[in-house]
């Protein structure tokens, strides 16, 4: 059976999500962000969505570093993300919460194209 081709679109997506990674590792280091764990390595260095699940974040919202924290595999996939806990942790950081929601909410539903994705491709490559 032949594998199907990966569109430009998802080849674009994986491309700003590893970016997104290094710049979230590169920013926040590599201890879990919702447990002690710490030099996080491999399968085990995790880009977690916190507060929220990815499922629920608008595409902006996704690749937007300020809702992606280091996380060991075990918070984030099997105890999924740990999203109380990385509310606490954030407020007790005096990030906004609010604002986070209310970008989460005004980008919503809204579509994201491939340009959209290659211009924060580039945006996210001279970051790294």
């Amino acid at each position: 059976m032949k594998r199907k081709k990966k569109s430009p679109l998802q080849k674009a997506q994986k491309k700003l999500w590893e970016l997104t990674r290094q710049i979230v590792f590169k920013k926040y280091g590599k201890d879990c962000y919702t447990c002690p764990k710490k030099n996080l390595e491999g399968v085990n260095c995790q880009g977690g969505h916190v507060p929220w699940p990815a499922s629920t974040l608008s595409t902006f919202c996704k690749y937007d570093i300020r809702f992606v924290r280091p996380q060991c595999f075990d918070c984030n996939i099997n105890k999924g993300g740990m999203g109380a806990i990385a509310l606490e942790r954030m407020q007790r950081e005096k990030i906004d919460i609010e604002a986070m929601r209310t970008l989460n909410r005004e980008t919503k539903g809204k579509p994201y194209h491939l340009d959209w994705h290659l211009a924060k491709i580039a945006e996210y490559e001279k970051l790294v």
